[in-house]
């Protein structure tokens, strides 16, 4: 990571969950002024950047905090809301609580906490997408990850996304469009778009799905570089979709679709699309039209309520269509 040279607190970065909470913190950072960032164990102030999608990734906060019980914390993240008085308590070197709301402030807040103030700064999530001031790569990476909507509609019932992150609300194309420029223009050769279903960009601000506009647009910038879509939920897959990334040589033959189950009774419980025929037809075509597309997915066992037979159908596409059939 970079280092900001100055007199004042050391303070270091720990990043939890997912790829857009990374670039969550990639902002944050770039807003930082007069620090020196450093490692955990020199730092005085640390950075937690929390991940709340499932119990794993909440227990994973929890070990971080256990684990830096001499430091002075400030949680960021999807679980800033779920801190109560009762775990503040239980973890008194936690200094702040900032939900993304309140990143603007960042500085303000380490200020305080450095003079060893408490500070909670939790606001809702705002109803329209806030965009970042810059951006920090915080790896020597050639790839890099650009936001292109925050929250979610979809209310499955296994995630706490759309509780924690508000509704979806994309960022604008001209804003994409501009930190991808700043991107290549720093070397990197491939942007990765993500957002909690990227096939739904658009349908908020421009009243219609606007992805492949989004991409056609982004295909246009000069340079030779890479486009990589994460996270399109199957029913949001359109043939201009598929059609638009097989045309182009920008974008990667490579698509991030989330299945989780193959038995039609769990994808109910899950509030998930239950006809499994359809899954599989979309699968068929979309091969049919990128042959070399890579494809890769998301499952989830275990499933409240889960059976042998419905296991076995998530397993075998062959008992998924059997059961259909009964």
């Amino acid at each position: 990571p970079p280092v900001f040279m100055s007199p004042l607190v050391p303070i270091s970065l720990i990043s939890l969950g997912c790829p857009k909470n990374l670039a969550d913190m990639e902002a944050v950072v770039s807003q930082l002024k007069n620090v020196e960032l450093t490692s955990e164990e020199k730092a005085e102030i640390i950075l937690l950047n929390t991940c709340g999608f499932l119990k794993v990734a909440r227990d994973e906060v929890f070990e971080n905090l256990d684990n830096l019980k001499n430091k002075k914390i400030i949680i960021l993240g999807c679980l800033a809301s779920y801190f109560t008085n009762e775990i503040l308590k239980k973890y008194p070197q936690i200094y702040a609580v900032v939900s993304s709301a309140n990143y603007k402030k960042i500085n303000e807040i380490l200020r305080k906490v450095a003079k060893n103030k408490r500070i909670t700064a939790i606001n809702t999530e705002p109803k329209i997408f806030e965009n970042p001031k810059g951006k920090t790569l915080l790896y020597n990476r050639p790839y890099a990850y650009v936001k292109i909507a925050e929250g979610c509609n979809n209310r499955c019932s296994y995630c706490l996304i759309p509780y924690l992150k508000g509704a979806y609300r994309s960022r604008k194309l001209e804003d994409i469009v501009s930190e991808a420029k700043t991107l290549l223009k720093k070397g990197i050769k491939e942007i990765i778009l993500v957002a909690q279903d990227c096939g739904c960009y658009g349908a908020d601000l421009y009243k219609k799905t606007s992805l492949t506009k989004l991409l056609k647009t982004l295909t246009q910038l000069k340079g030779d570089f890479w486009i990589r879509i994460l996270y399109v939920y199957p029913e949001r897959i359109t043939d201009e979709l598929l059609e638009t990334i097989k045309d182009s040589d920008k974008i990667c033959h490579y698509l991030d679709v989330p299945l989780q189950h193959g038995d039609p009774e769990i994808l109910k419980k899950m509030h998930r699309p239950p006809d499994i025929n359809k899954t599989i037809k979309l699968i068929e075509k979309i091969r049919k039209i990128i042959p070399d597309i890579t494809l890769r997915t998301s499952l989830i066992t275990g499933f409240p309520g889960e059976t042998p037979k419905q296991f076995s159908n998530l397993l075998k596409e062959k008992g998924a269509r059997e059961k259909l059939k009964n």
